[in-house]
C-alpha cells in the first residue's frame, strides 16, 4: 500500500497519509493497490455490472467515493 507516515512541521504528531484518499476518481491498479488487491482482481470488479466506475475509451476510472458503499453491499459474494 501507498499509505505513508507523516510528521506535521506545526504539531509535531506523526499521522497515517493515504496518497489517494483526496481523489475523486484512482485507476484500477490504484484501487487494488487501496485495498489490497492484485491488479487481475481488481478489473475483473471494476467489470462488474454496477461497480462504480467510468470509462474513458480503454481507460477505466473507479469513483473512489463510493467504492465502499459497493463493496459493502457485496459482502459475502464470491468473485
Amino acid at each position: 500500500m501507498n499509505i505513508r507516515l507523516v510528521k506535521s512541521p506545526e504539531t509535531g504528531k506523526v499521522k497515517f497519509v493515504d496518497p489517494y484518499e483526496n481523489q475523486k476518481l484512482i485507476t484500477v491498479q490504484e484501487f487494488g493497490k487501496r485495498y489490497g488487491i492484485g491488479k487481475s482482481k481488481a478489473y475483473t470488479l471494476a467489470n462488474m455490472k454496477g461497480f462504480p466506475c467510468i470509462r474513458n475509451g480503454n481507460k477505466i476510472l473507479v469513483i473512489s467515493s463510493k467504492i465502499d458503499e459497493w463493496l459493502e453491499a457485496h459482502i459475502g459474494l464470491e468473485f
